[in-house]
């Protein structure tokens, strides 16, 4: 499994909106027994991307992401820099 992103982003304030789109791709590689491996490859995936980071402090935000059309899904993040 691999991605590549293209975003771009304008930090205002303490809220850093984006929006760009991301290429995926995945590879299964099934290895049968006394036989080899089998590699599968899927096609490549392009799906427009927007998120969000949101600073609380210097150290600590959340993430949030959306990412449709090819793909639905939502994830939300929180990071701690030490």
């Amino acid at each position: 499994d691999w991605q590549v992103s293209a975003l771009v982003s304008k930090g205002i304030s303490k809220f850093t909106p984006y929006a760009g789109a991301r290429l995926t791709r995945l590879d299964v590689i099934h290895r049968i027994k006394n036989q080899g491996r089998e590699r599968k490859e899927s096609d490549v995936d392009i799906c427009p991307v927007i998120g969000a980071d949101f600073n609380f402090t210097k150290q600590n935000f959340l993430n949030a992401e959306i990412s449709f059309i090819n793909e639905a899904s939502f994830s939300l993040g929180f990071t701690h820099n030490f």
